[in-house]
């Protein structure tokens, strides 16, 4: 999915801003972690950061610079694949 990795937890009651801290192309993984307040772009066929435990799509977002605003919350696991 395109969209951002996130956590759960900062996503769960929306609308939220987050901090862009990076993307992830498809097929790379992301260099760093998702930590409380962030996000990183993402990619159909990326790796989800650690630290992330969901995609946003990007569809419920809108962006501004570094700031993306999550307009509609997403659970835990949503639009993330396991590894093929």
């Amino acid at each position: 999915m395109d969209g951002y990795a996130a956590r759960a937890a900062d996503v769960a009651d929306a609308p939220v801003r987050l901090k862009v801290i990076g993307e992830v192309p498809a097929g790379r993984p992301f260099e760093g972690s998702i930590g409380t307040g962030q996000a990183a772009r993402i990619f159909t066929g990326g790796f989800v950061p650690d630290g992330a435990d969901t995609v946003v799509i990007q569809e419920v977002t809108t962006r501004d610079g570094d700031i993306v605003e999550v307009q509609k919350s997403t659970s835990k696991g949503r639009n993330v694949r396991p590894k093929a």
